[in-house]
């Protein structure tokens, strides 16, 4: 009977010492936001990252991911969100961030940059101070980031130009505060309006033009109401940044081999996203789709390209003369020796 009773005891005791560890080795799920679809080449990207964290932490983490804005945060508000905890991870731009960090999107403002190598080499030089920011004034960890797959930028048009005074004057969709000013200062009258109404706005003539990519051409089906795309900035310049975020309360609750195992997977997804992006063959698929379907690929002289970069920097610089955000100033101390002035 005592020897029974101690094998009791001893029994016990290994399931006292062995309960939190299995309660440590529960699985950790996530849930990520993203406000692209899920036919996205990006959203590929990531999803591939959340396969390679679930198989190489051997299911501690797994992370699941709501495309297309499933999860109802608002475009404008994912940092807040992250910082609050509602989410636990998001694959987004700091474009789209730009009234809560303004500082995060000044590299990638239009038509800044002279070619595709100054402006990701630029995004790279401030990257380090990016994370701080991130971390500091919003509780978030920058775990890594690649290009957008679409680089071109374009108006899209029933409007047979080649210049920017074939546009004068004519409401073109834009999508961000710096390009309507660029657009304006060419000579257009933008106009804000959600991606998702520009293609019956231009059927019914609300709009004569949208700016826009050739992505969104065939994935907004915009190629049934219009005749013409032509590019406005100089190609691979318009370039943001697919980042992935995680909240910090929650990447401080992963175990430190959990951590790292991440680190590694986002790096990897990083470099083989820019592979991705780089490759010429990406964009060319929709460029193809959009001749296919008759429409008419246009592209601006170096002359006009060029008062599309000249208006861009006069934004540019207009705008960090009269910001007072230390942030942004922080950021344009890094980017300045590269931003020449604009032409008087």
């Amino acid at each position: 009977m005592k020897k029974i009773l101690m094998v009791t005891v001893a029994a016990a005791v290994c399931l006292t010492l062995i309960s939190p560890a299995l309660g440590q080795t529960k699985a950790i799920t996530w849930r990520c936001h993203s406000v692209l679809n899920a036919n996205s080449e990006e959203v590929r990207n990531l999803m591939w990252f959340c396969d390679q964290v679930k198989q190489r932490t051997s299911g501690r983490l797994e992370i699941n991911v709501f495309p297309g804005g499933a999860l109802g945060i608002p475009v404008q508000e994912v940092y807040r969100s992250l910082k609050a905890g509602a989410v636990e991870m998001a694959m987004d731009f700091s474009e789209f961030q730009q009234g809560d960090a303004p500082a995060l999107s000044l590299d990638s403002r239009f038509y800044l940059w002279g070619n595709r190598s100054q402006r990701w080499a630029v995004h790279e030089l401030i990257n380090p101070l990016r994370k701080k920011i991130l971390e500091e004034d919003w509780n978030i960890i920058l775990l890594g980031g690649f290009p957008l797959y679409n680089t071109l930028d374009g108006i899209v048009s029933n409007i047979n130009g080649s210049t920017w005074a074939d546009f004068k004057g004519k409401k073109i969709r834009v999508s961000a505060p710096d390009s309507k000013k660029v657009f304006e200062l060419c000579g257009t009258s933008s106009v804000y309006m959600p991606l998702g109404e520009t293609y019956q706005a231009l059927k019914t003539g609300v709009i004569d033009g949208i700016d826009t990519s050739p992505r969104s051409v065939i994935e907004r089906s915009l190629n049934e109401v219009a005749k013409y795309f032509v590019n406005v900035g100089q190609p691979g310049t318009v370039l943001w940044s697919c980042e992935f975020y995680v909240g910090k309360r929650h990447w401080e609750n992963l175990p430190a081999d959990i951590q790292k195992i991440v680190l590694d997977c986002a790096g990897d997804a990083a470099r083989k996203g820019a592979c991705e992006s780089a490759d010429p063959r990406t964009e060319k698929v929709y460029l193809d789709k959009m001749k296919a379907s008759g429409m008419t690929i246009k592209y601006f002289s170096e002359e006009e390209l060029d008062k599309s970069r000249q208006a861009a920097l006069k934004v540019f610089w207009e705008f960090v003369e009269g910001t007072k955000d230390p942030r942004t100033l922080q950021v344009f101390e890094l980017l300045k020796p590269y931003v020449p002035q604009a032409a008087k």
